[in-house]
């Protein structure tokens, strides 16, 4: 992935072979991880539509990165993480500063301008991981950033990592699938790797209408942990 991911660094933005780059970088982890995708239900095309994942690792990138054209809302300490934080950028990530509310109006025309170009956009609305096992509260201020937008859709998206041959993790493989706390990436990414891999359901449930932050929070969550309920 470091390989390709650096030849594809040196790629311009606008350049028709951009996203076919990063697609096949993140194609080369998932590949090196024995990531399987499994996709059910259809996203929703075009740009002006704003995904809204659980979120269980920081697979979580790479793995809706492969079935998805979209960037990513990042909080801002990522741009400044060594390789990482270039490589958000460069894959056009927004950056928000979530405790500065000064910075809100800013951060929504950063959001906006984004849904207006050809792409969509992924928001973590939990703005932490946990084991996957739950989904956490929804922060209803993130959805601030598109209130009001008449041309925005939003469309849950739900996440579940499952053993290699689709059984369901317990407690404890959950654990040690998930990115929590003040878990250290490296490590992190060798036990994935050494699990002999996983597979990844992805469901995109029915967009949702609505302006209102809260109920936009609400409806995104309640999708989400009934499509858990029914998955297990």
């Amino acid at each position: 992935m470091l390989l390709v991911a650096s030849a594809w660094l040196l790629i311009p933005q606008k350049h028709r072979w951009f996203r076919p780059g990063a697609r096949l970088s993140f194609g080369a982890l998932c590949w090196g991880l024995n990531l399987r995708i499994r996709a059910h239900g259809q996203p929703v095309a075009g740009p002006g539509t704003l995904y809204v994942a659980n979120h269980i690792s920081w697979a979580d990138i790479p793995v809706l990165a492969m079935v998805l054209d979209a960037a990513f809302v990042a909080k801002s300490e990522v741009r400044r993480w060594p390789a990482i934080g270039h490589f958000a950028w460069h894959f056009g990530c927004v950056f928000i500063e979530r405790e500065k509310r000064g910075t809100t109006r800013e951060q929504a025309e950063a959001v906006e301008r984004h849904l207006r170009g050809p792409l969509g956009l992924v928001m973590f609305p939990e703005s932490t991981t946990n084991d996957g096992r739950a989904v956490l509260p929804f922060r209803s201020s993130l959805f601030a950033l598109v209130e009001g937008g008449g041309d925005t859709r939003v469309q849950p998206v739900t996440l579940l990592y499952r053993h290699a041959d689709g059984r369901a993790l317990n407690r404890q493989e959950a654990r040690q699938v998930a990115w929590t706390g003040d878990d250290e990436l490296l490590p992190n990414v060798i036990a994935l790797a050494a699990r002999g891999g996983a597979v990844v359901d992805i469901w995109f449930e029915e967009p949702l209408v609505g302006f209102d932050r809260k109920h936009l929070a609400r409806a995104s969550h309640a999708a989400i942990v009934a499509r858990m309920a029914a998955a297990e």
